[in-house]
């Protein structure tokens, strides 16, 4: 796991836990091509 994946994931655990602007960098990150991020946000 690289740096990146622990920062998505950390990203994904606060928005879990209702951090709307988390979830909203993982949104933002994925809308914007990167695909790996995709996989973090919610459905």
């Amino acid at each position: 796991m690289d740096q990146d994946d622990v920062v998505l994931l950390k990203l994904r655990e606060k928005c879990s836990e209702g951090s709307d602007d988390a979830c909203r960098t993982l949104e933002r990150l994925c809308a914007d091509g990167r695909d790996d991020a995709c996989r973090y946000v919610p459905q």
